[in-house]
């Protein structure tokens, strides 16, 4: 019994572990925002007009938080809502994606 609990856990920590990191998943490319900016998600950083942050990511489900990992950043968070394969959300914002 203990062995399942055991195998259980660490295959949760497997798929988690697997859906955190520098890829930045269904945000990957350049995206338009509703306030002007424009921004281009890649793997491990952002480059919001010409600023480049270093970043992780975590995916989950339509949701994908951004956490910035250096400098005057460090620690902030952002979450955007995949709304479509071209259209994300936040709380204060809109984006889409530049062909």
């Amino acid at each position: 019994m203990l062995k399942k609990k055991l195998a259980a856990l660490a295959l949760s920590a497997l798929l988690l572990s697997a859906c955190s990191g520098k890829d930045p998943g269904p945000l990957e490319g350049t995206w338009k925002t509703s306030i002007g900016t424009t921004i281009q998600f890649s793997p491990g950083e952002t480059n919001a007009d010409g600023i480049v942050s270093k970043v992780s990511y975590k995916v989950s489900g339509n949701e994908v938080t951004v956490v910035h990992t250096a400098g005057p950043t460090k620690g902030n968070t952002a979450r955007f809502t995949i709304v479509d394969a071209d259209t994300a959300k936040t709380d204060y914002m809109t984006m889409h994606r530049l062909k």
